[in-house]
């Protein structure tokens, strides 16, 4: 099995990361942090699963938007903490581009709070 990889920022490259939340996969050991690079601001989960694991995991499953709806990695508390937590560090604010969004738990918790939203899966 391949282990979990750490990555850079996808903008800054190597640069130091603040935590902001962290929590494990159901039924299993593996624990995901999301952090916020200290230098742009990105929020990205780190570390994460390798990107062609994840692929070979997902790949022609019908059931797959049900499995990661009931199995979200954030969930749906966490996912107001985290938009708290963004609008505490930049209350000026008014997009939020959530790349990996899986369910859209952040999305729909920035949505909530008036923020205008938009994902990649």
């Amino acid at each position: 099995m391949l282990e979990d990889e750490s990555v850079d920022c996808a903008i800054c490259g190597p640069t130091l990361t603040r935590p902001l939340a962290t929590r494990s996969e159901p039924g299993r050991s593996r624990k995901y942090s999301i952090v916020e690079c200290r230098r742009c601001g990105l929020v990205y989960v780190n570390p994460r699963r390798p990107v062609r694991l994840a692929y070979a995991e997902n790949a022609d499953w019908p059931g797959a938007i049900d499995y990661f709806l009931k199995n979200e990695v954030v969930s749906r508390h966490d996912a107001d903490v985290l938009v708290a937590g963004l609008i505490d560090c930049h209350p000026k604010a008014t997009n939020v581009l959530d790349l990996g969004c899986g369910a859209g738990f952040v999305l729909s918790s920035a949505a909530i709070v008036a923020l205008i939203t938009s994902g990649l899966r």
